[in-house]
């Protein structure tokens, strides 16, 4: 995989996590968060969430200046496609012949993302998700694959950022989640059209 470089916000510098201690910085902080949003019911071993085929995933991170892990998100490339696969019987019909292009044109799952609660402002989120952003473009990446509790989905949607929902609203990791399609190569134009601020973070 290609690897994107470092940028920096508000005195958060967004980055891949390249070594075995930050990417269980990463993975610790997901767990905690998730532990503490009620998503799991209990403490995993080591406070790390157990993860299946662990080459295929990548975390990016936001880095505080004292380089404490603030914020992570997790990208993971090839089949099998988790997310579609637990929605599988509440996907769209309408809606086949994209998953079947996403699944077929090097696409990629989006998950696991966390912020500190004393950082969860949505400016480290919009960091992020513009690194993902970067990361699918560097790696030739054409589908962001996702689930993403409800609220969070509208919330963002109204900001600009374009993503189809794909299936219907499941309970899933103690929230109202839906399933939804990023098209990669769609996004400038999107936020242009429809917010300005993430235009702005799609920068690259």
């Amino acid at each position: 995989m290609k690897t994107i470089e470092p940028r920096s916000i508000t005195a958060v510098t967004f980055m891949v996590a390249t070594s075995a201690s930050m990417i269980k910085q990463a993975r610790r902080l997901c767990h905690d968060v998730y532990l503490g949003m009620g998503y799991i019911g209990s403490p995993y071993p080591f406070h790390l969430i157990p993860e299946d085929e662990t080459a295929r995933n990548t975390y990016l991170v936001a880095i505080d200046s004292a380089n404490n892990v603030v914020g992570t998100i997790r990208v993971s490339t090839g089949s099998p496609y988790k997310i579609i696969d637990t929605w599988n019987g509440h996907l769209f019909h309408q809606q086949a012949q994209l998953i079947s292009t996403a699944r077929c044109n090097q696409g990629f799952e989006l998950g696991a993302l966390a912020v500190r609660k004393d950082q969860a402002h949505l400016r480290i989120s919009w960091g992020l998700y513009n690194m993902a952003y970067r990361w699918a473009l560097a790696n030739h990446c054409d589908y962001g694959i996702i689930s993403m509790d409800q609220r969070a989905f509208r919330s963002l949607e109204m900001l600009g950022w374009f993503a189809i929902q794909i299936g219907e609203p499941m309970y899933y990791l103690g929230s109202m989640t839906l399933p939804a399609i990023l098209p990669i190569l769609e996004q400038p134009v999107m936020a242009v059209d429809k917010a300005k601020p993430w235009f702005h973070f799609l920068q690259v």
